[in-house]
Order: C-alpha cells, then sequence, then structure tokens
C-alpha cells in the first residue's frame, strides 16, 4: 500500500470523526462547529475588540461571503453577535460578540477541549509536541501565495 493510500483515508477519517463528536457535544448548545469557528474568531480579534468586519471573517475562516453572512446571521438570532455598518464606510459590516456570545463561546470551548484530549488519548506529551510539530509543517504547504509542489495530475 502506497504512502497516499495509507495516509489519505486517515486524515479523512480523523477529520470526520473529530467534527462528528465536536458536532454532537455542541448540539446541546444549538451550535455547529462552523459556528463556533466564527466566534472564536471573534472571541480572539486583535487588541480585545471582539469584533471583525465581515471580510475579515470570510479571510479569517477561509469561507465565501454567502456562507459567512449565513453563519452571521444565525449567530445573530441567537443574540451571540451583532452586525453593524461602520461609521466610517456603510458598505463595511462589523460583526460583534455580544456578552451571550462570550459566554456560549467559553462553554463550546470547554467541550471543543474534551474533543481534544479524546483524540490525544494514549499519546505521551513527546508525542503531542511532536504531532503539533509536524501538523504545522504539514500546513505550511497550503499557506496560499507559497509556490506550490503540488501536481494535480499526481492527485
Amino acid at each position: 500500500m502506497t504512502y497516499t493510500e495509507q495516509c489519505a483515508p486517515l486524515i479523512r477519517h480523523i477529520h470526520c470523526a473529530m467534527e462528528k463528536e465536536a458536532n454532537n457535544k455542541l448540539r446541546e448548545m444549538d451550535l455547529t462547529v462552523s459556528q463556533i469557528y466564527l466566534l472564536q474568531a471573534l472571541n480572539h480579534a486583535p487588541g480585545g475588540t471582539h469584533a471583525l468586519t465581515l471580510k475579515e471573517l470570510e479571510r479569517q475562516l477561509q469561507i465565501g461571503q454567502s456562507t459567512t453572512v449565513g453563519l452571521v446571521q444565525r449567530l445573530q438570532k441567537k443574540d451571540f453577535v451583532t452586525c453593524t455598518q461602520s461609521v466610517d464606510d456603510k458598505r463595511i459590516k462589523i460583526v460583534a460578540l455580544t456578552t451571550a456570545g462570550e459566554s456560549i463561546c467559553q462553554e463550546a470551548e470547554s467541550h471543543m477541549v474534551c474533543v481534544f484530549d479524546h483524540m490525544s488519548e494514549g499519546l505521551s506529551e513527546d508525542e503531542k509536541k511532536i504531532l503539533l510539530t509536524l501538523l504545522r509543517r504539514v500546513q505550511q504547504n497550503f499557506i496560499p501565495n507559497r509556490d506550490s509542489k503540488m501536481n494535480l495530475k499526481n492527485i
């Protein structure tokens, strides 16, 4: 069995299993993983503002405008975020975390810790450090605007 034939199914299985487990835990809170990613992006916004423009959210989450707008609208209905126009430029929408959003974000993050604890069961601290180092290295291979060696004919 080739390297690709071994790795591809493992990566997909891990991703699906983590997302399923996270969604199961988050379902109790009436949230999805995608919604949590958005809330976390706002929670960790630069300068402690808990706010980002819609464009900044799109870039950070690497999702399209319509998807971002849909997530924001669903989170607005739950009173976890607000969406207002910029004072300087009415075309710019600013999404901000509400107090309820901050609370639910903290609760969801503790659920996510459980998912990652489950994922790393049986790994020593050294193995966890090695895994993190390897994942960062793999991530670097997918940074946009980087000379890519990926040949789509080989996929």
